[in-house]
């Protein structure tokens, strides 16, 4: 499992490294609603989920390498996810 940290100046781990072929987790933990950041989406991914305050869970599965992108709802923050 991965945790990325939302919080108001962004994702605090813009840059994942995860296995191919191993579904993975991601937990998107929102510490704080005072933050512009109310959603996570890639259109890589076909992901788009709103955030709620605390853990928000995100399992990827059967990922081919490659580096795929992700951002915040307002497209402020940005973030990859590297396949290996």
């Amino acid at each position: 499992m991965v945790s990325v940290d939302v919080k108001s100046e962004g994702f605090s781990q813009e840059n994942i490294e995860v296995k191919a072929g191993v579904p993975t987790k991601i937990n998107f933990i929102k510490h704080t609603g005072y933050t512009c950041i109310r959603s996570v989406q890639s259109k890589d991914l076909g992901i788009d989920v709103y955030l709620e305050k605390g853990d928000n869970f995100i399992t990827l599965k059967d990922l081919k390498p490659g580096t795929y992108n992700f951002n915040c709802g307002m497209y402020m923050y940005y973030g990859t996810i590297t396949v290996v």
